[in-house]
């Protein structure tokens, strides 16, 4: 008989979130978008040769396989979907409703996530602008 080891989920807190999200700044974590697919991808900090595939929904990476927050999504959630800042204390990630009112698939919302981000960035403008219905 085998025994299934399970190990708990620590709570997705704002605070490690933010420690997350220093931690990819720190290790200089690169996310890039895959022009044919649209899917995103993040640099390991250990492996130049790996990269993981991440989404609002999950990494690739270690962590993230084991279904706990990483710098990956952290970085992902910064720099695409502009709902994790800086600030001390960021709104929960678990909080962010997904919005996909067109019916569209996941990698054209990433898509339309990354390009709506890119415009805000670009006109100094909010996010939730370029993503309204």
């Amino acid at each position: 008989m085998v025994a299934t080891v399970t190990r708990p989920r620590p709570a997705l807190t704002p605070e490690r979130w933010q420690a997350a999200l220093q931690r990819a700044f720190a290790e200089n974590i690169q996310l890039r978008q895959l022009a044919g697919c649209g899917l995103w991808i993040a640099t390991s900090s250990k492996d130049a040769t790996v990269a993981y595939e991440v989404s609002r929904d999950g990494c690739e990476c270690p962590a993230g396989q084991f279904g706990d927050l990483c710098k990956h999504r952290a970085l992902f959630f910064h720099q695409v979907e502009g709902t994790l800042d800086l600030d001390p204390e960021p709104t929960p990630i678990t909080a962010v409703p997904a919005r996909n009112p067109f019916g569209l698939s996941d990698s054209e919302m990433v898509a339309l996530r990354g390009e709506a981000a890119r415009l805000a960035a670009e006109h100094n403008a909010p996010l939730d602008y370029y993503l309204s219905a």
